[in-house]
Order: structure tokens, then C-alpha cells, then sequence
């Protein structure tokens, strides 16, 4: 009895110990809580934050609500890429008032989310199963449309575009291929999405002879997706389809990866009640679009893909060359002080071709002529001698068109090293490497591997240095005038591969190397401190620059532009201004005095 009532002694003394070491345990726990909930009053969570923000920018933002302790940017943990949300820690509770008036404001083009900082409870956004419940027979959900377009904002709506309420409103099931679709799609008269899942379907296969021309957009439904040009968003890849138009529009599809698809799903869901412009959404998304595109979003659920497209402008390339024939044989021989330097950026007119020089014949430079005739890309033969180009909505055209006084002793087969140092160097757009190989204008690039017999400097001799052509030249030279053209390509594209076969004369600095490995883009070959970034501003700086140069040696420089919407000034009237426009009726015109001009389509 006496062993057990030792015992008993013990073991109540071990759980009195257990008891205070629990008691304490617990003040600690609630110590711990007690402080957690005091920080948690002093915080605040801002959501719908930019991936780019920093916590240097966040505390710029909020430093007028109060003194901040702590800036916390959640990330992810796998990734380490921001997750879009992060918290701010004040040094008292009046702060927090203070920043939650700054609730729906813009913060880096996004608005924010600012509230107060629940407590953290573990499940609160878990799902949870719903009771069962019967809902009678005979009941059918309601659904909703798969397709529709997102509003866009008051710069991006065009009178001929129907908002989403005539689109669904005016949408029939009634077929007619012989309709062109776009301009059913401006009339509301088709659903879209059923469309572009019917090409999507076929967008996997590229006919090697059979050619179905009965498709509307046979570049878009007969072009594998791996012959698509993208870029890289920090949520993944875009891709933009090749161009297809009418005699109104160029257009292409932008289609999303699934990183970008879901982004995209986040930010509509985190925007709550406030409303986003498209043009919001796209640059949350990180993708890049040119000046003057109008965009339309496409929705299964999710946002999928957009749809873009832009007015056409100017004229198309084969009246620009037949223009240009005007210009060499009419005007520059009697005109001794006036020369034209001619520029057509075919992002705007959306012409597709493939040029040869004078003596060319498609059979000798296309691989399937009637193909690539279906495909709808033009064969032109122009009045300039050279090779053969294809020209696209990726490619600037520029043609210099003078009398002889401007190179009077300059002989016809040094006409290309003229332009090169009188026309284009002199301009200040190109860096060092942009150089003379052999009659074409190359960018010049150091061998890494150190093999000094695959190439040749300037001069002809061994070097360690690879070319690369960034730029196509021709040109036609009689006794009163000469004209120079060249092609700049922007992108390099895919059709140079898929229609052109291999020339059998070559430059020997080519090496025989095949079209992609020869040719570059001009971008390769810019000066970065210009700041060029788009075809268009290429455009305008190589215009403006030398307008500059060759104002010195003439009297005036006129900026004449060639325009769809705009109506034609008169001649006599604008002499003494510096900008004229002309119609396509006065170009039309003009050619129709050539006799019978070289240049024509096959």
C-alpha cells in the first residue's frame, strides 16, 4: 500500500509538471496568435499587382498612408515567378484606413484590389461539395453562347464593326461560300467561332499539289502551325498566323498558349465588377501589337485567340512598279534636278509576291507556279534587272528613281555602291556591320569557330567573318536616268522556303547556303541608339533621314503619300507645299502613258 501510495505521489507530480509545461505552451501559442492578429490589423493585401512591380515601386505607391514595415510580393515556389498579389505591413492601424481609399485605383495600367488583411484560415477558399438536390424532370440549364467578342474601348471601336449584341442578334445558321467571310462577319450574318473551329481542324496538313482554292483563307487553313512566327510572354508563346486579305483588310489570328490562356482567365476573374478594355487585357498579357491593328477577342469559355485586322492603304506592289517605270521613263530624263526616292511598307497595302527581275520566268525560280498562284501570292516580272524576291507583309520596299546629273560618272554595274554610300550609309540608321558584299548589302558577323576558308572580307581576301543578306537589290540605268531598287526584309519569311527554289547563280560570299541560313533580318543590321522597333518606324526614319541628306543638294523636299481615305490635292495648288497626296486614280493615270510597260503579272 505504502509502494502504491509513492506511486500515486509521483505520477500526480508528473501530471501537475505536464500540466504548466501545457498551461505554458498554450500563453505561447496565444501570445504568438495575439501578435499574428495584431500584425494582420496593421496589413493590407493589394491585388491584381503587375509581374514586373518591385517592392521599392509598391512603397512609392503607399508612402503617403503611413510609415511601412514590411512589403511582402508573393512568388511561387516552384517557378519563383510573382504570383500577382502581395501584402504591406504598416507601423499602425490609421494606415490601413488610409490605403484602402486608394481601392480601385490604377497602378501600373492594372487596377489594384487594396482591403484589409483577413486572418489566414486554412480551406477558406476550398471547395466544398454541394448537397443533393433533385431538380424535377423535364429541366434544362441554361447555356450560354461559346463565342463573343469582348467590348473594346472608345479608341479601338469602328463604325463598321457591330458591338456583341447586333453580333449575336444578327448570327444565322445560313451558309454561303461564295459570300466573302469577313464582310459577313461586319454584317453579323455568320458565327465566327464555328468557322475558325472548321479551319482549325485543318490546320495541321500543307497540300503538296491538290489545291482546294474554294477556302476563303487558304493561307491561314493551309499553314502549319510550326511555320508561324511568335514571340515570348512571360506566361508563354503567341503565335501570329500568316496574312490573308480583301480588297478592304489585311487580317491574321493571334493563337495563345495555354500559360497565356490562363492568365488571361485570372485577370477577368480578379477584375471583378470593374471593367477591362481589350486593349488592357492584351497588355497585362505581355503581347505586342503594331500601331493600327484592330483586335476582336474569341471566347470558348476561356479566352482563346485573337482575331486582328487593319485597313489597307496605298497601292498595291505591281502598280507601284509600274508607277515607278512611269517615273524612270517619262519623268526623271526631262526632270535633270529631281530624283524620287520611293518607299512602300506592305504592313500597309498587305501585298504578297513574288518579283523577278526582267528576264525571269516563274518556271525558273518557283517550285509549283500554280500553287502558289492558288495560295494567292502574285507573279510579277518588274522593269529592273536582278534576282528573284518575295515580297510580304514583313518587307519594305524603297526605290531610288534620278536623272544622271545625280551620278554622272557613275557606270550601271556601280549603281548599288553608289546608293550604298550615298543613300542609305549616309542615312545614320545602320550600324558598322551593315556593309557592301558583291553587289548586295549584307551584315557582317564573327566566326566563332575560327574557320578562316568559309568566307571573304570586303575585299575579297580570307577572313574569319560570316555574311548574311539583309536586303535584295536591282536596278535599270539608260542614258538620261537610273533607278535603284532594294527590299528590306523584316521578318524573314517562311514563303521564301516554301515557293523559291534554290538559284543557280549565286554570289560566291553565299557559299551555297540555303534561304534560311543566307538571308537575315535588316534588324540585324540597325544602330540600337535609334531606337527602331517596328517596320513602320523603320519607315519613317529612313524617309526622314534622307529627305535630310538630299536636302542640302536640292532646292525643296516634297513629301508625296499615296492614300485610300484621303482625297487627292491639286497639283498646281500644291506646289509650294511640302506634303502632296495622290489617288489611285491619278497613279492609274500615269501608268496608262507607258506604251506597253515591262513590268506586268504572269
Amino acid at each position: 500500500m505504502e509502494a502504491n501510495g509513492t506511486e500515486m505521489v509521483i505520477l500526480d507530480d508528473e501530471l501537475k509538471k505536464l500540466q504548466g509545461m501545457t498551461d505554458c505552451q498554450m500563453a505561447d501559442e496565444s501570445a504568438e496568435t495575439g501578435e499574428n492578429d495584431e500584425v494582420d490589423r496593421r496589413s493590407i493585401y493589394v491585388g491584381n499587382v503587375d509581374y514586373s512591380t518591385k517592392p521599392h515601386d509598391l512603397q512609392e505607391f503607399f508612402k503617403a498612408s503611413g510609415q511601412i514595415n514590411r512589403i511582402t510580393i508573393m512568388v511561387d515556389k516552384w517557378t519563383g515567378k510573382p504570383k500577382g498579389y502581395a501584402y504591406i505591413e504598416f507601423a499602425n492601424e490609421d494606415a490601413v484606413n488610409n490605403a484602402v481609399m486608394l481601392n480601385d485605383c490604377l497602378f501600373k495600367d492594372r487596377i489594384i484590389k487594396v482591403i484589409p488583411k483577413r486572418k489566414n484560415i486554412p480551406g477558406y477558399n476550398r471547395k466544398r461539395a454541394h448537397p443533393i438536390r433533385g431538380r424535377g424532370r423535364g429541366f434544362r440549364p441554361m447555356r450560354l453562347a461559346r463565342a463573343s467578342y469582348a467590348t473594346a474601348s472608345d479608341a479601338d471601336i469602328d463604325e463598321n464593326v457591330p458591338d456583341q449584341g447586333e453580333f449575336l442578334a444578327g448570327n444565322k445558321r445560313t451558309r454561303n461560300t461564295k459570300t466573302d467571310f469577313w464582310s459577313r462577319v461586319d454584317a453579323g450574318e455568320i458565327n465566327i467561332q464555328s468557322a475558325l473551329d472548321a479551319w482549325r481542324n485543318n490546320s495541321n496538313i500543307t497540300p503538296q499539289s491538290v489545291v482546294d482554292t474554294t477556302i476563303p483563307n487558304y493561307a491561314i487553313s493551309t499553314t502549319n502551325l510550326s511555320d508561324y512566327s511568335y514571340k515570348t510572354t512571360v506566361f508563354g508563346d503567341v503565335y501570329y498566323s500568316p496574312r490573308f486579305n480583301d480588297n478592304k483588310y489585311t487580317y491574321r489570328f493571334v493563337i495563345l498558349t495555354k500559360g497565356v490562356r490562363n492568365e488571361a482567365y485570372r485577370i477577368l476573374k480578379s477584375c471583378g465588377r470593374h471593367f477591362l478594355t481589350e486593349m488592357q487585357i492584351i497588355h497585362q498579357l505581355g503581347i505586342d501589337l503594331s500601331p493600327g491593328w484592330e483586335h476582336f477577342m474569341v471566347f470558348r469559355n476561356k479566352l482563346e485567340e485573337l482575331i486582328l485586322r487593319r485597313p489597307l492603304d496605298g497601292i498595291g506592289l505591281l502598280r507601284q512598279l509600274q508607277f515607278e517605270e512611269f517615273l524612270y521613263r517619262k519623268v526623271a530624263p526631262v526632270a535633270e534636278k529631281t530624283a524620287f526616292f520611293v518607299v512602300n511598307n506592305h504592313a500597309r497595302t498587305g501585298s504578297k509576291a513574288v518579283v523577278m527581275g526582267l528576264a525571269g520566268k516563274p518556271e525558273q525560280f518557283v517550285k509549283d507556279v500554280e500553287e502558289t498562284k492558288a495560295r494567292g501570292i502574285s507573279l510579277i516580272r518588274r522593269f529592273t534587272g536582278g534576282g528573284t524576291v518575295i515580297v510580304d507583309e514583313c518587307s519594305l520596299n524603297t526605290s531610288f528613281i534620278a536623272s544622271t546629273w545625280f551620278a554622272k560618272d557613275v557606270a550601271p554595274t556601280d549603281i548599288c555602291r553608289w546608293s550604298y554610300e550615298k543613300v542609305f550609309l549616309k542615312s545614320g540608321i545602320f550600324n558598322d556591320r551593315f556593309v557592301f558584299v558583291e553587289g548586295d548589302y549584307v551584315v557582317k558577323k564573327q566566326n566563332h569557330t575560327g574557320d578562316s576558308t568559309a568566307n571573304r572580307n570586303d575585299d575579297g581576301t580570307e577572313g574569319e567573318y560570316s555574311y548574311h543578306k539583309v536586303a535584295g537589290n536591282s536596278q535599270a540605268f539608260n542614258a538620261k536616268a537610273f533607278v535603284h531598287h532594294t527590299v528590306f526584309p523584316w521578318n524573314i519569311s517562311p514563303l521564301i522556303s516554301q515557293i523559291l527554289l534554290q538559284p543557280s547563280k549565286a554570289p560566291d560570299y553565299r557559299r551555297g547556303r540555303h534561304h534560311t541560313d543566307f538571308m537575315r533580318s535588316v534588324t540585324e543590321a540597325l544602330d540600337p541608339d535609334q531606337g527602331i522597333s517596328s517596320i513602320t518606324e523603320f519607315e519613317e526614319k529612313l524617309c526622314g533621314k534622307v529627305g535630310t541628306t538630299f536636302g542640302s543638294m536640292l532646292d525643296r523636299v516634297v513629301h508625296i503619300s499615296v492614300s485610300k481615305s484621303e482625297t487627292q490635292n491639286d497639283i498646281c495648288d500644291a506646289l509650294d507645299s511640302h506634303k502632296i497626296c495622290l489617288s489611285e486614280e491619278f497613279i492609274e493615270q500615269a501608268i496608262a502613258t507607258l506604251p506597253s510597260p515591262a513590268t506586268k503579272e504572269y
